[in-house]
Order: structure tokens, then C-alpha cells, then sequence
């Protein structure tokens, strides 16, 4: 019966190291610098816990990760797109809400983050 646990634990285990999709669920365009949308985002959420922030500035690109360093359930990533402009890609799965549901629920997040038009 240990032995079943025990193998059942480590599948779940493995299985569960990144349980968000390779495509975005839902791509949107920002006004501003990317990693300055990206930091106050991150300090927005970091309030909820398991947020990690992974700063990859050679690829003109950050990525916000729901999980541990051994889990990830969803990744937000922004990335530059040109002068003063930031596109956003939503990666979690898709719910029974929808595929939209992510996207709704952090865009007015990331939106909350600009600067005055």
C-alpha cells in the first residue's frame, strides 16, 4: 500500500512540474515600458502568494510564474514590442469558465499599472 502512495505521489509529482500550455490563452497590448507593468503587476499580485518574478533582460522579456520553483500552474509574460509598448501573453489552462477567464481576470490588473494616457 506504501509502495502505491508513494508511486502515486511521485507521477503527480511529475506530471505537475508546469501545467500551463505552450500557446497563450490570450495575447493584449500595453502603452509603457515592459518591465516597469511587469514590476507593478508582480507587486500586485505577490499579495496572494506563489508569485515568482523571472527578469530575462536579453530577451527584452519578464515572466511572472504562478507556482514554485518545482510547480507552475500559469506563467504571465511581458514582453517588449517596440518603442514603449508591451505585449502581454496569458498562459494557464484552459478552465471550465472558458479560455478567456485568465485573461479577464489579470488584464485589468496589468491595466491598473499604466501611467496616464
Amino acid at each position: 500500500m506504501e509502495k502505491a502512495v508513494g508511486a502515486a505521489s511521485l507521477v503527480a509529482m511529475l506530471t505537475a512540474c508546469q501545467s500551463y500550455p505552450d500557446q497563450p490563452s490570450g495575447v493584449f497590448s500595453v502603452t509603457g515600458d515592459y518591465q516597469a507593468i511587469a514590476d507593478c503587476t508582480y507587486l500586485k499580485l505577490r499579495e496572494n502568494g506563489y508569485w515568482r518574478k523571472d527578469d530575462l533582460p536579453s530577451l527584452n522579456k519578464t515572466e511572472l510564474v504562478l507556482g514554485t520553483n518545482t510547480v507552475a500552474a500559469g506563467r504571465i509574460d511581458f514582453s517588449a514590442s517596440g518603442a514603449n509598448a508591451t505585449t502581454v501573453s496569458i498562459l494557464f489552462p484552459t478552465p471550465i469558465q472558458g479560455r478567456d477567464h485568465y485573461t479577464n481576470q489579470f488584464r485589468p490588473i496589468v491595466e491598473s499599472c499604466l501611467g496616464p494616457s
